[in-house]
């Protein structure tokens, strides 16, 4: 459709600029293995700070995350407004989940189902079966936020390319237990088995 092609577009413009600057400069800060490794091919001679970003103050203390007040079978996903964030996976997944846990949900922060992206995430709500299983928040803040996850059973996040999701790193500070594609600088930011749970992308099965 004309809006995926204008996205490709976009995206091929940006890709241009970001490999210029790349190339062009020689301080450079990050905060995962993927990026300082792009970074390394790209410019060998650059500088390198590993610095961690600092999120928005309402995750910082404050109730922990509680399976015991939690809304059982509840998974919350915070940014579903681009093609590369895997959306269409986690709907496939929650198919998957309804044999077993037929009161399964999938809340999704930012947006609503009347914009192009919520219209496209309902499609495919569709064809998979779960679209009463899908609840759009709407856009959320910082405060509604935190709220909304500790709220939650489990954050997921699918996505097919990434490299430091602030949406993943809010949800861990919440103390929310979370699942997330093996792509990009994400293995950087949770130790598979240990503090989170990691899937190769695009499977929805999670093996």
């Amino acid at each position: 459709d004309i809006g995926r092609l204008l996205l490709y577009v976009q995206y091929r413009a940006a890709a241009k600029r970001e490999l210029e600057l790349l190339r062009g400069n020689h301080w450079f800060m990050g905060r995962t293995l993927w990026d300082r490794a792009w970074l390394e091919a790209v410019n060998p001679t650059a500088t390198y700070f590993h610095v961690p970003e600092l999120l928005r103050s309402a995750f910082y203390g404050g109730a922990p995350w509680d399976v015991a007040s939690c809304e059982r079978h509840r998974i919350i996903f915070t940014n579903a407004n681009t093609y590369y964030r895997g959306t269409e996976v986690l709907l496939e997944a929650m198919a998957i989940l309804k044999r077993e846990f037929a009161d399964v949900t999938l809340a999704i922060g930012g947006g609503n189902n009347r914009g192009s992206t919520g219209r496209r995430i309902m499609r495919a709500a569709r064809r998979f079966g779960v679209e009463g299983a899908v609840q759009f928040l709407g856009r959320l803040n910082a405060r509604q936020m935190v709220d909304e996850l500790r709220r939650a059973h489990v954050y997921a996040i699918a996505s097919l390319a990434e490299n430091s999701p602030n949406s993943l790193c809010e949800a861990q500070l919440a103390g929310l237990p979370c699942t997330a594609s093996y792509v990009g600088g994400i293995p950087s930011l949770v130790d598979d088995g240990v503090t989170g749970f990691l899937f190769p992308p695009g499977d929805a099965n999670g093996d």
